[in-house]
C-alpha cells in the first residue's frame, strides 16, 4: 500500500483498518487485543472552533456540563484575542479542567512567545501544532518544557517525520497521529512505538470522519 498509494493516506487507512477488521472476525477477536489492549478507557476531549469569547465560554460551560473534562480550543488568528478567550475560559470551567488549544499553524515565532507569556498562569495541558509545518526554527530560545508542551500535528504525517523530530533539540513533546494523516493502524503503531521509545506523549486525533475510522483510532490508542 505504502509503495503504491504514497499520495493518499486516507486510501491506505481504509484498506489498512479493512484488513485488520478481517483477520480480527476471522480469529474472533477484537483488534485491539489482536494489537495488546493497555487501557480500558481513555480521557475525550472535545474541540471549541474560533468564535468571540462570550459565546467560547458558553460553549465551555455546555461542554463541562456533558461530562468532558478537556477542553480544545481553536486558535490562530489574533494572539491578543485569543489569550482573552482563554482566560476567560478558564474562569467559567475553574481549574479542574484541562485546557489544549491548537493555533492551528497560526502564530509566528514573536506571536508564540507572547501566547506562552500570556497563558503561562492558565495551567495549560498543551499547544497543538502553534506554527507551520516545516517552521520549528520558532522554537529556538524555547526552553525544554516549554517544547515538551507543544504537540505536533501537521508536522507529523508518518515514521520519517517522527524520526526528523525526535532529534535534538526535540521541538515537541506530543505527537497527534490521526489515521488518516499517516495511512492506518499499522503506520500508527511504528509512530507510536518509536515515541514510547524516546519518551513522547501521544495523543490520538481525527479529521473530520465517520464512525469507523474513528472507532478504529480508538482500538490502537487503546493497545
Amino acid at each position: 500500500l505504502e509503495r503504491e498509494l504514497p499520495a493518499t493516506p486516507a486510501a491506505r487507512a481504509a484498506c489498512d483498518m479493512a484488513l485488520w477488521d478481517l483477520l480480527g472476525r476471522h480469529l474472533g477477536v477484537a483488534v485491539v487485543d489482536l494489537l495488546g489492549r493497555v487501557h480500558e478507557a481513555l480521557p475525550t476531549s472535545v474541540t471549541s472552533g474560533i468564535q468571540p469569547a462570550a459565546e467560547a465560554v458558553e460553549a465551555a460551560r455546555e461542554y463541562v456540563a456533558q461530562g468532558f473534562r478537556a477542553l480544545k480550543v481553536k486558535l490562530g488568528r489574533d494572539v491578543g484575542e485569543d489569550t482573552d478567550r482563554l482566560r476567560r475560559i478558564r474562569e467559567a470551567v475553574g481549574p479542574g479542567v484541562a485546557l489544549r488549544t491548537d493555533p492551528n499553524a497560526g502564530y509566528d515565532a514573536g506571536e508564540l512567545r507572547r501566547y506562552l507569556a500570556e497563558t503561562a498562569s492558565l495551567d495549560l495541558e498543551f499547544c497543538e501544532q502553534p506554527v507551520a509545518r516545516g517552521g520549528e526554527a520558532a522554537f529556538d530560545g524555547l526552553d525544554a518544557a516549554e517544547r515538551a508542551g507543544l504537540a505536533a500535528d501537521e508536522s507529523v504525517h508518518d515514521l520519517a517525520d517522527a524520526g526528523q523530530l525526535l532529534r535534538e533539540p526535540r521541538p515537541y513533546g506530543i505527537f497527534n497521529l490521526k489515521l488518516m494523516k499517516c495511512g492506518g493502524i499499522s503506520p500508527a503503531v511504528r509512530i507510536a512505538h518509536l515515541a514510547e521509545g524516546a519518551g513522547v506523549e501521544l495523543m490520538w486525533g481525527c479529521n473530520d470522519e465517520s464512525r469507523i475510522s474513528i472507532a478504529a483510532a480508538l482500538h490502537v490508542a487503546l493497545a
